[in-house]
């Protein structure tokens, strides 16, 4: 079948980009690259056509690399590696087909499920926090909300599959275990905005409670790793779910010198992964960090783009991060095909724009290009034409279900259409 070889070459991409997001070492980037480019070439369409949102990744990538290597006093290779996954992520999102879109996403899906159940693991044997190889747990936490966000959404539109509550099953208890609050934070407002555009009327109590249920099962699972830790006698001391005051009041110490730098510096910026400069030389406004703890990350992506890439990445970002949510909004109005796909889509976008108001996942190799994988896949490139087969299929059991039970109501549901950071390992 046509781009069939895109698949296993997205998923050593995605892999050696996983690799490379603990491992910051430009040869694993460029493996990773290279593979991402060859599932690109393999595709079956590397020339999908101009688009509002692609010019606008096009315009946020050419000034990164180009404030790297040319603008910026300051150099760091992550500056012209990091842009270009998302710029593969999104490139292969709008190139693969629809049938070979989903098997992309199914295999990724299970991949992140690995890494939950791993963190899971970590947990039972003595760790606070789970985070797989990753740096931090954060890290993890990103990374599993972008198989979980979309995977609740296609759940709540009763989208019938022992796969997939297994996957939503295994995932949150993965998400649990890193005591991720940003994520938790990320992963309510990505589903509140996936129910949105699935129309909340639409929404049965069964598929909700049936949520319910497995996020419960999830969280048992890591309560039981956790009890197996104190069994052992091996644990580590464990996370605090609840923010404490002295977390919240380090956050506003970054933000504070980085708002300051990023004034000084609003056109070009300081250069990226700056803000280590920037605590060093304002490290007495952080008495919080004292003299040893460092970090190359504000806690808030825009606040960081805006210090180091300057006002016009913010502009290109912001407008990245939410012209897919207007044209979802007016692609709903013209057609119900495809709804669920759609709002599972925007569910996982909204999600990581969120956590990105806390935490760092657009300055990640590997959640750079799954955010780039599900932008390309967003309107108008994920066209509701192809998407309804697809859930139309796993739907037509509900339809089904739902004539037995004589209700006659089709039209219209769901179906048919651092360990570096002393914030992050507290």
């Amino acid at each position: 079948m046509k781009g069939t070889l895109a698949v296993p070459f997205l998923f050593l991409g995605a892999a050696v980009a996983a690799w490379g997001s603990s491992h910051a070492l430009p040869a694993i980037w460029t493996a990773a690259l290279a593979f991402l480019g060859v599932s690109w070439l393999r595709s079956g369409r590397i020339a999908p056509g101009i688009s509002p949102l692609a010019m606008l990744v096009w315009a946020y990538v050419a000034w990164t690399v180009a404030n790297t290597a040319f603008l910026s006093p300051a150099y760091n290779p992550a500056g012209l590696y990091d842009p270009m996954f998302l710029l593969a992520g999104f490139s292969i999102g709008r190139s693969i087909e629809h049938a070979t879109r989903l098997r992309a996403f199914a295999v990724l899906a299970a991949g992140v499920a690995a890494l939950a159940f791993s963190g899971v693991a970590e947990v039972a044997f003595g760790a606070g926090r789970a985070q797989a190889f990753f740096g931090t747990p954060n890290t993890l936490a990103s990374v599993v909300n972008f198989a979980l966000a979309p995977a609740v959404i296609l759940v709540a539109a009763d989208v019938r599959a022992r796969s997939l509550e297994c996957l939503v099953f295994l995932l949150f208890a993965g998400l649990c275990a890193t005591f991720s609050r940003g994520a938790a934070i990320a992963l309510v407002a990505g589903v509140t905005v996936g129910l949105y555009f699935l129309d909340p009327a639409s929404v049965r109590w069964r598929p909700i409670a049936k949520i319910a249920l497995l996020f419960f099962a999830g969280a048992v699972l890591t309560a039981a790793a956790m009890a197996l830790r104190s069994w052992l006698e091996v644990s580590e001391p464990a996370a605090e779910f609840f923010l404490p005051m002295g977390s919240l009041s380090s956050r506003l110490e970054l933000y504070g010198i980085a708002w300051n730098a990023a004034i000084d510096h609003l056109w070009r910026g300081v250069g990226y992964l700056g803000f280590r400069m920037v605590l060093e030389r304002d490290r007495a406004l952080v008495p919080s960090y004292g003299e040893a703890n460092f970090t190359y990350f504000v806690h808030n992506d825009y606040l960081q783009v805006l210090l180091e890439l300057g006002l016009p990445a913010l502009v290109a970002l912001i407008s990245i991060v939410t012209l897919p949510f207007i044209l979802a909004k007016q692609q709903t109005r013209q057609s119900p095909a495809g709804r669920a796909e759609l709002a599972a889509v925007l569910a996982t976008l909204a999600a990581v724009a969120v956590h990105a108001l806390g935490d760092f996942p657009l300055h990640v190799p590997v959640c750079l290009l799954l955010f780039g994988l599900f932008l390309g896949t967003a309107p108008p490139h994920g066209e509701a034409g192809g998407t309804s087969a697809a859930v139309d299929h796993a739907g037509g059991a509900t339809r089904a279900n739902r004539a037995r039970d004589g209700s006659g109501n089709h039209a219209g549901t769901p179906g048919d259409c651092g360990a570096r950071c002393c914030l992050c390992n507290p």
